[in-house]
């Protein structure tokens, strides 16, 4: 019964050394409302008092950056929207989502498609052939605006979407090169506030009344050999998200700090809503969408994406 002991002892030291701590957790986040929870467990220290040393690096472009500095091995952690990492999932790369970022859906009026002021588009109908302008190919952005057209009376696959990332799309708008935007607070609010732009549809309750629109993630390999260091950041997270949710303007210096804003735009721009927990149900409707428009070849469980400890914490 001793050596029994001394043995499960030892193991455990074993577990506890081959789960320690990195000096450093690069954080890839992009200049948007989604991070705010972030930039507050940075500043407030709900990371340091997590025993997190972190670094937050700031990368654009609807995920796609994120997720390959993440693959790669130059981000520990990032931010991205979930048909991101849906897709990314069904190519066979293992990530693994750890923390929620946002819940999209009815209610979500922080994204919108954006038209120019002296547009002729008037019903889903109209966008039959248009090009419109996301933040990438890879985002809820074209996934929304598709399951919207066609809800309206158009057919989504005659649309032309291009990559127009972050403020380019109100550039784009004015130019004539696209005849709408898809956009995401910040964004949204600055191009309505030009009076170059205005709002046509608020898209994302087309896949879903609520669904799971951006996640906190990591690679299978990094959480499994950092899984304390995972649970404590989703932790942070969680707290970092209930203290946002409840004081949205106080925070929104943060954000203007982040982003180089004006804090003027920030105060009228609508803000996301911000989950406590992983909730795999939300996810669902999301990976039934992309099977529906064929970006991903089959349907699989919401939960496989998910990091197994965090699900069981969120129960």
């Amino acid at each position: 019964m001793k050596a029994l002991r001394t043995l499960l002892s030892v193991l455990g030291i074993l577990i506890l050394t081959a789960q320690t701590t990195p000096d450093v957790i690069h954080i890839g986040a992009a200049a948007d409302d989604q991070s705010k929870p972030v930039l507050y467990a940075q500043s407030s220290g709900l990371f340091a008092k997590a025993g997190l040393n972190v670094q937050i690096v700031q990368l654009n472009g609807g995920g796609a950056g994120i997720a390959a500095a993440v693959s790669g091995g130059s981000l520990e952690i990032g931010k991205a929207n979930a048909l991101a990492l849906v897709e990314a999932h069904a190519r066979g790369i293992p990530f693994t989502i750890i923390a929620p970022g946002v819940i999209s859906g009815s209610g979500d009026h922080a994204v919108g498609l954006i038209v120019p002021t002296n547009t002729t588009l008037k019903t889903g109908r109209d966008f039959n052939g248009v090009t419109v302008g996301v933040d990438s190919l890879a985002t809820n952005q074209l996934i929304t605006t598709r399951a919207y057209v066609d809800a309206n009376g158009g057919d989504s696959s005659t649309i032309h979407f291009v990559e127009t990332p972050g403020a380019q799309s109100l550039i784009a708008l004015e130019q004539g090169r696209i005849a709408a935007a898809a956009t995401i607070e910040p964004i949204l609010s600055q191009a309505l506030s030009s009076g170059k732009a205005r709002l046509f549809a608020y898209t994302y309750g087309s896949i879903a009344p609520r669904w799971d629109g951006a996640d906190w993630f990591t690679t299978r390999e990094w959480a499994a050999k950092h899984a304390d260091a995972v649970r404590r950041f989703a932790q942070a997270m969680h707290d970092a998200n209930v203290y946002v949710a409840a004081h949205e303007a106080e925070t929104n210096n943060l954000l203007a700090n982040y982003a180089k804003m004006d804090p003027a735009t920030l105060a009228t721009m609508h803000h996301v809503e911000r989950p406590t927990y992983l909730n795999a149900a939300y996810l669902q409707p999301l990976i039934d969408a992309a099977v529906k428009y064929k970006l991903i070849a089959k349907r699989f469980p919401a939960s496989e994406l998910m990091d197994q400890n965090a699900l069981k914490a969120s129960r």
